[in-house]
């Protein structure tokens, strides 16, 4: 990735990870708040036995999470920036 397009998606995944965790937040209240309000449980787009909305929502969180993690990881893999100049001979640094 060239060295202005991965300083920026860096700059710009700041903001995305504020964000993600304020829906972290809103999810985990969400869930205590809702964890004896029963609903019907789906499989397979067909009524199942019944679930809580608490229950439905923190496997959704849990989910989140894991999605996070894996954002965390590659874009420490994968945010790297080019040292050495255009060609990667560090001509442009001198002798």
């Amino acid at each position: 990735m060239m060295t202005s397009v991965s300083v920026q998606v860096r700059a710009a995944l700041s903001t995305v990870n504020e964000l993600q965790c304020k829906v972290l937040t809103e999810l985990s209240e969400l869930a205590l708040l809702h964890k004896r309000s029963v609903m019907a449980g789906r499989t397979h787009t067909q009524h199942a036995l019944p679930i809580t909305f608490g229950y439905k929502l923190s496997g959704i969180l849990d989910e989140f999470t894991r999605h996070i993690e894996r954002q965390h990881v590659a874009s420490e893999r994968g945010l790297c920036v080019l040292f050495g100049g255009a060609i990667g001979s560090f001509a442009s640094f001198g002798p």
